[in-house]
């Protein structure tokens, strides 16, 4: 096998591996890594073997592609799955073809660099939709956990948003859990200090300043719980974009 043919293989090998495992990330499936390096080994075995563009060697492909994405889920349970299956895998593909494209135009097509411009738009590609998905998935995980809340007051309630934070294990004297309130949302309420909470941060030891709180978080569902207890005040929530972080205890 001559070395051009070796490259050849392997850079197939390689691109193909590289869309199914992001075509997985994107779905949350999960397979062997047996499984996965197997079929796309045949992969590239075939794009090697039929590389001219005849139409049995066209078919031969398009078998191929769609032979790995049936193997990239379990079972489809109807075929609009796999549709959808196959457009993830179609359109990183074409990001993947994108990429490499116009890294070969720049280089004026030049043969010498194949490997390089292969190598380097499959770097590009791959670490563009990376960047991407940890954006979307970080939204995405961001929108799940945050919660309308209502601050019950004696002359209403206000709208705030709730961000339910699991590492929140503050709890009074009383052993009650302790939410962290925005201290905008305190000076706009004029809520009177209550006493203050010792609380661990990366710079040490810091003491907040207490309020009593009764509040609504309401669920996806558009249920709701009624909390009684104590916020402890810090001027950092902003960053969070919530003003109420709620308790591990809470939901």
């Amino acid at each position: 096998m001559s070395e051009n043919v070796e490259i050849l293989f392997l850079t197939s090998f390689v691109l193909f591996y590289l869309i199914s495992y992001l075509t997985l990330v994107i779905l949350k499936e999960e397979v062997s890594l047996l499984k996965l390096l197997t079929t796309n080994l045949m992969s590239a075995t075939v794009a090697i073997i039929f590389d001219d563009f005849s139409t049995i060697n066209i078919i031969a492909k398009i078998l191929t592609i769609f032979l790995v994405i049936l193997t990239l889920k379990s079972t489809y349970k109807n075929f609009f799955e796999y549709a959808s299956t196959f457009t993830v895998f179609f359109v990183i593909t074409l990001v993947f073809v994108g990429a490499i494209y116009s890294l070969n135009v720049m280089f004026s097509n030049n043969e010498s660099f194949l490997s390089l411009t292969v190598a380097g738009g499959a770097i590009i590609a791959f670490s563009s939709i990376r960047s991407f998905l940890k954006v979307v998935l970080r939204k995405t995980n961001e929108k799940r956990f945050h919660f309308r809340v209502e601050i019950i007051l004696e002359s209403g309630v206000l709208d705030c948003v709730g961000y339910y934070d699991s590492g929140n294990k503050l709890y009074d004297s009383k052993g009650n859990p302790v939410v962290i309130i925005c201290k905008q949302i305190v000076d706009i309420l004029g809520l009177k200090k209550c006493g203050e909470i010792a609380v661990n941060t990366i710079a040490g030891i810091k003491l907040l300043e207490l309020i009593e709180l009764e509040f609504k978080v309401y669920l996806s569902d558009d249920s709701h719980k009624v909390f009684s207890g104590h916020g402890a005040i810090s001027d950092r929530l902003k960053q969070k974009n919530c003003d109420i972080i709620l308790h591990s205890d809470m939901l």
